[in-house]
């Protein structure tokens, strides 16, 4: 007699004992396993084979004749990639959180996203990284929150949908999926819901429960999940937690859950490995709403490009990543899941029925009694309410009206078209990011600042901004023992060198901006280094001497640039318990101030911290930008490594001044590649000005 499991799973009767056998013993064998049910071993292999294609992790062991359930721990394994159209380059489109069978769901830009991001982009294989689906609604206390949130509320509805409606990108493209925990929320004895929809589709792959690591041709990719709307002040501090407690560092660590788009490069200060944080496919939900630290998720994709053929100096592939914003596109009325209401000719309507008819629309879904309406309108009588209903059911609105005529309703069937999103064509704008240059100190660096520079210069780039902390501040200014820091206590001795050596963005061709455009000009603001200056304003000095630099301010300031405002500041105090913590914390102050750039696409800068990472958070994308300066005591004594490089910063600009997408290149320079006397160019310098000054005589 065939059972049904708790899944709607109908297995027969040997394949129900032998689940039980296989929940009681951890790796019996396959003999066993016949005897116990009265079968052949080959009859134990096809009920097992029967099983695993029903949802359930089994796995067979052929030459120790053995049969288990997986366990969560086994699960998280590595997928070798090896496709031969792609064996110099691949790109993976990598999205996560989408919570299908939510309200929020975003299924017409889930389209728009497989069709005309990842298609167009040419993606070698795409990757969901955990919560697929959203779950049981009413699994424990903590997912009873959710359960106003869920309209496919049985595994097989959330199953089903996924396997009729999830697009794909192109034929042959394989999209893999890892488990997060609200898809395990119906994982029962030992069925897998993942597994099950994975097994009904070609073109998906079960990659296990929350996290997966995929080898693609020697470059490790690792992809977890282990998150549930957890909401800290500091969006990077779960992912870095992760990060630090890994004993072997992969190529690439991707981190979905934080619901933020984020990228801490070479996070190990190893030269290998960038700490990636993936954005979300939903819309805000009640619980994430309701909790004590609210998640807003930002929403998003990420298109990850990693070129076999480009080595870095560590013989790393070349690894780029392009995060695409797609908040302004999303829909936020939480009704895509249902069918939208029939266009009519509302001119024909009379003003009751228009009031009427916009009451029930903007109604929750237990709609409106005639007692309510009637209150809502004191003139309207129940009566003319009544009339008015039975004209527009007439016109063919569809209008609920029970025969108890107690609620009205407008009814709306589930959705079962969804169209693709479309995206604009934006235009390009590109800056180069640096601070913290610290000219005149024994542990300068500025030889990678000149590199900093020529390969802007090389790439177009016709901007630049500096955060602050341009020189290293008078001998006896800022912390006890900096006068041992300095190559000369002469202010004025500084001034001229960072003059003469501060390196020009070369603007190549010719510009076509017009008069007063800036391109080519560098674009500062002063640091705490700088301000310990006393006789005059450093940087603003330096800019008057200087015509393609400008002065943008003291600690901050900012500019408009190619149609981006670009807020530059150099913050007080430490850098806080996580990368993101004061970032965040600056990009709301900026949010919250309308006259900082709203309106505009907004970029902002920090220096000061001497660390690296890029953020997007819902409408700004934020810069920590490391320093041009080695460890010196300060450092050493305050247990801080000190990040050396600079951003290229990339971003594409809607139509209607959105950011689209931006792609954060980072340059980084470890320990080997420092030049510890290159400081001996500011003696280099003064024997070369002393030399000028004779011809000069």
């Amino acid at each position: 007699m065939p059972n049904s499991g708790e899944n709607g799973k109908r297995l027969s009767f040997d394949e129900s004992k032998l689940l039980g056998l296989l929940s009681k013993h951890s790796e019996p064998e396959v003999s066993f396993l016949a005897k116990s049910l009265d079968v052949s071993s080959e009859d134990v292999i096809i009920l097992g084979d029967s099983l695993s294609k029903k949802g359930y992790k089994i796995a067979y062991d052929k030459p120790n004749e053995t049969i288990r359930l997986l366990t969560e721990a086994e699960e998280f394994g590595t997928t070798h990639i090896d496709i031969s159209e792609a064996l110099d380059h691949f790109r993976i489109g990598v999205i996560a959180e989408t919570r299908i069978g939510s309200i929020q769901q975003q299924m017409c830009l889930l389209r728009g996203v497989y069709e005309n991001i990842f298609k167009q982009l040419g993606t070698t294989f795409n990757v969901v990284v955990g919560n697929l689906l959203v779950g049981k609604p009413d699994k424990g206390s903590a997912r009873a929150s959710v359960r106003q949130d869920v309209y496919l509320r049985t595994p097989n509805e959330q199953r089903n949908f996924v396997v009729e409606q999830f697009p794909t990108s192109g034929k042959g493209v394989k999209t893999y999926i890892i488990s997060g925990r609200c898809d395990l929320t119906f994982n029962e004895k030992g069925y897998s819901i993942i597994q099950d929809i994975c097994q009904r589709r070609d073109d998906f792959v079960y990659c296990g429960d929350q996290g997966h690591i995929f080898d693609i041709k020697g470059t490790e990719v690792m992809a977890m999940n282990p998150y549930q709307d957890n909401g800290p002040d500091g969006k990077s501090y779960g992912p870095e937690k992760i990060a630090r407690s890994l004993y072997k560092h992969p190529d690439i660590l991707l981190v979905a859950g934080m619901h933020r788009a984020g990228l801490a490069p070479d996070y190990w200060n190893d030269g290998k490995g960038d700490l990636v944080m993936i954005p979300s496919m939903h819309t805000q939900m009640a619980r994430q709403r309701n909790k004590q630290a609210p998640v807003h998720p930002d929403i998003g994709v990420c298109v990850i490009d990693i070129d076999l053929k480009q080595k870095d100096k560590n013989g790393r592939p070349k690894v780029s990543y392009r995060f695409i914003n797609l908040n302004p596109y999303a829909d936020y009325s939480q009704t895509e899941h249902l069918e939208p209401y029939p266009s009519f000719n509302k001119k024909e309507l009379s003003s009751d029925e228009k009031e009427i008819l916009k009451w029930l629309n903007n109604a929750s879904s237990f709609g409106l009694s005639i007692g309510e309406m009637s209150r809502k309108r004191r003139q309207l009588s129940r009566q003319r309410i009544e009339e008015a209903i039975s004209r527009l059911k007439e016109l063919g609105y569809p209008i609920d009206l029970p025969g108890d005529k107690k609620r009205v309703y407008l009814q709306q069937s589930r959705r079962t078209n969804f169209s693709s999103a479309q995206f604009p064509r934006p235009e390009k704008t590109s800056a180069l990011l640096v601070s913290d240059s610290h000219l005149t100190s024994k542990h300068q660096q500025v030889g990678i600042l000149h590199k900093a520079y020529k390969i802007a210069s090389e790439r177009g780039i016709r901007h630049a901004f500096n955060g602050g902390d341009v020189h290293d501040g008078p001998a006896f200014g800022g912390y006890k023992g900096h006068d041992k820091d300095v190559t000369t206590p002469d202010p004025w001795e500084q001034l001229d060198y960072a003059r003469d050596r501060y390196p020009h963005l070369e603007v190549n061709g010719e510009c076509s901006c017009g008069e007063g455009c800036g391109c080519g000009k560098t674009y500062m603001i002063d640091g705490n280094h700088d301000g310990w200056q006393q006789q005059f304003d450093f940087v603003k000095e330096l800019c008057d001497k200087r015509d393609d630099l400008e002065f943008l301010g003291s600690q901050y300031g900012h500019r408009i640039v190619e149609g981006v405002y670009y807020y530059v500041i150099h913050p007080r105090g430490g850098s806080g318990d996580s990368l993101s913590r004061k970032l965040e914390k600056h990009i709301n102050q900026i949010r919250n101030r309308t006259s900082k750039g709203k309106g505009y696409p907004r970029v902002a800068i920090l220096g000061n911290w001497h660390i690296s990472f890029a953020m997007f958070d819902r409408d700004i994308l934020g810069f920590l930008v490391p320093c041009m300066k080695d460890e010196d005591e300060f450092h050493a004594t305050l247990a801080l490594v000190p990040k050396i490089g600079f951003w290229l910063s990339h971003i594409e600009v809607d139509e209607n001044g959105n950011i689209f997408s931006f792609t954060p290149e980072y340059f980084g320079f470890s320990e080997d590649e420092i030049d510890p006397i290159d400081y001996l160019d500011f003696h280099k310098w003064l024997i070369m000005r002393a030399q000028s000054s004779v011809k000069e005589k």
